[in-house]
């Protein structure tokens, strides 16, 4: 998969496919972008709604750049909560990538570029303690492959657009993704379309219709009931 890094509107990077159109991030802030969607829709809503759990356990689909398990880790350290994080990639960014990615200065207030690049230096499909709170494991596959092993509390879906990846998006695959969430777990995505809603209503899933991140009307955020 070839990719070119690109700086987008608010002054952090993202990779932009060669061939596509298609970003890794949103053109227009890939840093707003992560923190509004994942962390302030998804995780803190999940928070906000289990504040007597002990325990988190989180799946991202498309693990890309780090950069939303690099928020998360950040924004969890030191938190009273057990947090699991499993990533899935079947693309992983080289070396070279991530260190040209992780030396932008607009993170700089967030998290540092050598714990973005540890995280990158990690090996795949083991876990591996993070902090005292918080234990990572990315796994190298394609998502289709992928075995639930266990149930989570929140999912970060954040597939390539439909027009790229469209197995991703069928009904189908949704419900089988979302029948791996606890009750009151959260799933979050940056997309928001008619079919990936009905694909949420079927597998018993309260829908929020939510508003986006700059250049974006919605965003999708469903809750297990």
């Amino acid at each position: 998969m070839r990719r070119k890094l690109i700086l987008t509107a608010d002054g952090s990077p993202t990779f932009q496919l060669s061939h596509q159109s298609e970003t890794y991030h949103s053109k227009n802030g890939a840093l707003t972008e992560s923190l509004h969607v994942f962390i302030e829709r998804g995780m803190n809503h999940w928070l906000k709604l289990n504040s007597w759990n002990s325990t988190l356990d989180i799946l991202e689909m498309g693990f890309g750049t780090g950069l939303n398990c690099i928020l998360t880790i950040t924004k969890l350290k030191g938190n009273h909560l057990e947090v699991s994080y499993d990533a899935i990639e079947a693309y992983p960014l080289s070396f070279d990538e991530v260190a040209s990615f992780s030396r932008n200065k607009s993170f700089n207030t967030h998290f540092s570029s050598q714990k973005l690049l540890d995280l990158h230096k990690l090996s795949w499909n083991d876990y591996h303690e993070l902090e005292l709170n918080i234990r990572v494991k990315k796994i190298k596959s394609k998502v289709q492959n992928f075995s639930f092993q266990k149930k989570y509390d929140l999912i970060y879906y954040d597939a390539f657009a439909k027009f790229l990846q469209p197995e991703l998006w069928t009904s189908e695959f949704i419900q089988s993704m979302t029948s791996s969430l606890n009750s009151n777990g959260v799933f979050i995505t940056y997309a928001a379309f008619a079919d990936l809603r009905d694909a949420l209503k079927k597998s018993n899933m309260k829908i929020e219709r939510l508003k986006g991140p700059l250049g974006k009307r919605e965003i999708t955020r469903a809750i297990k009931c």
